[in-house]
């Protein structure tokens, strides 16, 4: 039994490495050959040029603080309890690797990148607090064109499997987006406010009432998805509603 378990961790190492040699891995930014083995789809050298955002932070959106402070000057004061949720984190700054990985899941058909990048989200719940009173985890939803264009939401993959990592219940096929919003990419904050105004509905009310939700994406900017659908989710009775996501991008 032992000579049989023997020759077929041999014959596995053989594949493993076959495999290595044939369709060698590589980094996700700079596309240098990754050593066997590795867990990250980034290199070395990427990897120290991947900013975890873990210091000095907005206490309610995230933001980097470089300077210090609690809050960010969009949420100081009385403005952060206008908003519609009650803080959200991101795990990287949107430095070019980053970026990469972010891209590559979005329009490039990598899903296997959300593996990694669950992983560093379920990490940074674990981290905070203030996330344990959260029970329910969602995905930011897309519009069907959007859909059928690429095949997936990939904030859809990223939520799923923070939610099994992190051990929160998954809430599916309760909220949807309607169609005709523009891309948020060359907006401003006012026009990315304006876009997404209204933008979501909660098709299952009954899932979302009373829950506190993390609401999970892959990139936050100014906020504004995330405060148009948290306006969704509490209009429909979540009982609150938090942000999650991989990366933050400077503000316009």
């Amino acid at each position: 039994m032992e000579e049989k378990k023997g020759w077929k961790h041999f014959i596995g190492v053989c594949e493993e490495t076959a495999l290595y040699v044939l369709l060698p891995r590589t980094c996700q930014h700079c596309r240098t050959d990754l050593p066997r083995g590795a867990k990250e789809p980034l290199c070395e050298t990427c990897l120290t040029l991947a900013k975890p955002i873990d210091g000095l932070f907005c206490r309610t959106c995230g933001l980097p603080l470089p300077d210090g402070g609690a809050h960010c000057f969009d949420c100081r004061g009385y403005k952060a309890g206008l908003k519609k949720y009650k803080f959200s984190r991101s795990v990287f700054e949107y430095t070019p690797p980053v970026r990469s990985l972010v891209l590559g899941l979005k329009f490039h058909g990598r899903q296997f990148l959300s593996d990694y990048m669950a992983r560093a989200l379920a990490d940074t719940t674990a981290k905070d607090e203030r996330y344990k009173q959260f029970e329910c985890m969602v995905a930011v939803p897309c519009d069907i064109g959007r859909l059928r264009e690429r095949g997936y939401n990939q904030a859809h993959l990223l939520a799923e499997k923070t939610a099994e990592l992190a051990g929160k219940t998954l809430l599916e096929n309760c909220c949807a987006k309607k169609a005709g919003t523009l891309s948020q990419i060359n907006l401003g904050k006012k026009e990315r406010l304006e876009n997404v105004k209204d933008a979501f509905i909660i098709t299952d009310i009954k899932k979302v009432k009373g829950k506190r939700i993390i609401v999970v994406d892959d990139v936050m900017t100014t906020g504004a998805t995330l405060e148009a659908f948290a306006a969704a989710l509490r209009g429909a009775g979540a009982k609150a509603v938090c942000g999650l996501t991989f990366a933050r991008e400077p503000l316009p």
